[in-house]
């Protein structure tokens, strides 16, 4: 995939794909919530989706090595993207963490936002294309 990097911060990096024209969003390491809050994510979020126009997002936690930040990223980063014009979602699991059932539990809380669950990055910006 030809990456333009967008944001990058610890934990987390922003890439638009161009050849998809989709936002990446890579989750990885470990997430610390004060970390998060301290980058004023929201705003970077608003940013490259303006700079970026895409209408999907791929959410990719598969570097990801542990997280307790589902309240912030359901209540503050993906609100963002969504206000910010993103509406098809992908979320990239890690097949070593709670994954998928965090996946759900943003599904459940955020319907709005039409959210797949895929197991490699591949096939969830695959399908992105196809949908978007």
């Amino acid at each position: 995939m030809p990456f333009i990097p967008v944001f990058s911060a610890p934990s987390l990096s922003v890439d638009y794909d161009s050849h998809r024209d989709c936002l990446l969003l890579s989750l990885h390491g470990q997430l610390e919530l004060t970390a998060l809050q301290d980058i004023t994510l929201e705003g970077q979020a608003m940013s490259a989706a303006s700079t970026y126009p895409a209408r999907c997002l791929v959410l990719d936690n598969m570097s990801l090595t542990g997280t307790d930040t589902l309240n912030w990223l359901v209540d503050r980063l993906l609100p963002s993207f969504h206000r910010a014009g993103v509406q098809h979602w992908t979320w990239v699991c890690n097949p070593t963490l709670r994954s998928h059932q965090l996946a759900e539990q943003v599904a459940r809380r955020l319907p709005q936002l039409m959210l797949t669950v895929f197991n490699d990055l591949e096939h969830a910006a695959t399908w992105l294309q196809r949908v978007s």
